[in-house]
């Protein structure tokens, strides 16, 4: 499961979920570099698994934090991550990096699951109209918007309803389209 990449610098960072050991190991983060997006450099496990008491990393997304609206530092990564938390199922996590991503620390899990079956794959962006973040989340049935000054408080905003594709839209982005200027 590779996550979105991201650049930093002029090279490109992608993380993938890595489990060495499947079915019966954890998941681990792992990092791979490129000048190019065609050759890719293994650089390692950025986030070993089972290092909380959450258990191990799922999907998720990094951000660079250029304002430092989360508190690690101006311009640190930020990634937000599904894990399987005690007592409430698939929770979003936050971990943050100073280091381009080669490690990442944990910080808490910051939207807790509110009872859902499904609450996994959180994909974020900077709105710089609005000046938040801005997250979707899988939710059975739905995609979920959710909104945050800093990446540590969540709110949620809106969904996206949907039966078409099952139980679960997984890994749901949202991106601006260009679909008509008159300029």
């Amino acid at each position: 499961d590779p996550q979105r990449p991201l650049k930093i610098g002029d090279t490109w960072t992608l993380w993938a979920l890595y489990n060495p050991t499947y079915p019966d190991g954890g998941t681990n983060w792992r990092r791979w570099t490129s000048k190019d997006l065609v050759t890719w450099q293994d650089q390692g496990i950025a986030i070993p698994r089972n290092t909380t008491r959450f258990g191990d990393v799922w999907s998720g997304s990094t951000v660079i934090d250029t304002d430092n609206t989360a508190g690690f530092g101006a311009g640190s990564l930020v990634t937000l991550v599904t894990m399987p938390a005690p007592g409430s199922g698939q929770s979003c996590a936050l971990w943050y990096s100073r280091d381009e991503g080669a490690s990442f620390t944990f910080h808490d899990i910051v939207l807790p699951n509110p009872g859902q079956r499904d609450f996994r794959d959180p994909t974020v962006f900077w709105h710089a109209p609005t000046r938040r973040w801005v997250m979707t989340l899988s939710e059975a049935g739905r995609i979920g918007i959710y909104t945050s000054p800093n990446l540590k408080r969540w709110t949620f905003a809106s969904a996206f309803v949907s039966d078409l594709v099952g139980r679960i839209m997984e890994c749901s982005h949202l991106f601006k389209l260009h679909l008509y200027d008159a300029d």
